[in-house]
């Protein structure tokens, strides 16, 4: 067994999937963690919270598929000790069209709706589907 094989392999625990060696040091938070409070943020009508929370939950998604769909990625992501944009993006536009779809709605999550404070609770409620859709994909 390879040692990325070995960081990726997925155990069992609560109902969902958690992968070893996935996430930044001590993170207890799966994307669907994120994914419920960011959806709580948008019952409260917080939009900003909601987004950078639903951004988080595309983020720990892409991170979790590519141990699986971008390996060489994933390993030089654990290589270098942590996941810089750069390696983000490209994992996900390795992944093919409707991950890359689905992470650049968390992107504009990310900057429009978190950093500039720009997107209504409409709209993010809108872009939160597509990281519904990526976290579905990463949770099978």
């Amino acid at each position: 067994m390879t040692v990325v094989e070995k960081e990726t392999e997925l155990v069992s625990a609560k109902g969902r999937k958690e992968a070893k060696g996935l996430f930044d040091a001590g993170a207890n938070y799966s994307c669907i963690d994120f994914f419920n409070e960011g959806k709580g943020y948008i019952e409260r009508n917080d939009p900003v919270q909601a987004s950078e929370k639903l951004y988080k939950a595309a983020e720990e998604a892409i991170k979790l598929l590519s141990a699986t769909r971008a390996p060489g990625i994933y390993k030089e992501a654990m290589e270098k000790g942590n996941w810089t944009r750069n390696l983000l993006f490209r994992a996900a536009f390795k992944m093919g069209r409707e991950i890359r779809r689905c992470w650049s709605s968390a992107w504009t999550l990310h900057v429009e709706g978190f950093h500039e404070m720009a997107l209504k609770t409409e709209l993010v409620k809108d872009l939160m589907e597509d990281i519904e859709e990526l976290v579905k994909f990463a949770e099978r």
